[in-house]
């Protein structure tokens, strides 16, 4: 192997390693992460679909008998989704068909892991041709690689609702 080749060779590997550090290092760092679509559907409609939209991989949901703007959760996570939770999430505002801010209280009974200790937002708001979705988190993340996560699941979901309510409007 040529002396150019070995080089070349190391510092590609130099490269991946950095990457891997931007990705999965820890950093403790407090991020706002804001998605928005418009959708061709008026506000109540697309607040039917943002309020009763299940969260994937519930298995059961029931309002807390304690308080009432909390709701306990089941729902199947990982990869694959083998591991069953508990969650509680907590509704801070409800203002029908505009906003819902909501806050995971908890999971199992303990404080949510890795850091990711935020508020989800979902803002609707009436615009010409339709209404304009804002779904947005504002809180602590820990590695860089939640950030893209977060940031396909908001996407995800915003395609999901587009593709379903198309036939709606």
């Amino acid at each position: 192997m040529s002396h150019f080749m070995r080089e070349a060779i190391g510092w590609v590997t130099i490269a991946l390693l950095i990457g891997t550090l931007v990705f999965f290092a820890p950093m403790r760092s407090r991020r706002t992460i804001v998605t928005r679509r418009i959708v061709p559907v008026s506000a109540p409609t697309a607040w039917e679909y943002v309020a009763n939209e299940p969260i994937p991989g519930l298995i059961s949901q029931q309002a807390d008998p304690a308080d009432p703007l909390v709701t306990n959760l089941t729902l199947r996570v990982g990869w694959p989704a083998k591991r069953v939770v508990t969650a509680r999430l907590r509704t801070l505002a409800s203002e029908p068909p505009t906003r819902l801010v909501q806050r995971f209280d908890d999971i199992n009974g303990r404080p949510m892991p890795y850091g990711v200790d935020g508020i989800f937002t979902q803002d609707l708001e009436p615009v010409t041709g339709g209404t304009r979705i804002t779904l947005g988190f504002d809180g602590e993340l820990h590695q860089s690689l939640q950030v893209l996560i977060l940031r396909r699941h908001q996407r995800k979901f915003l395609a999901k609702m587009a593709k379903s309510l198309q036939g709606e409007s």
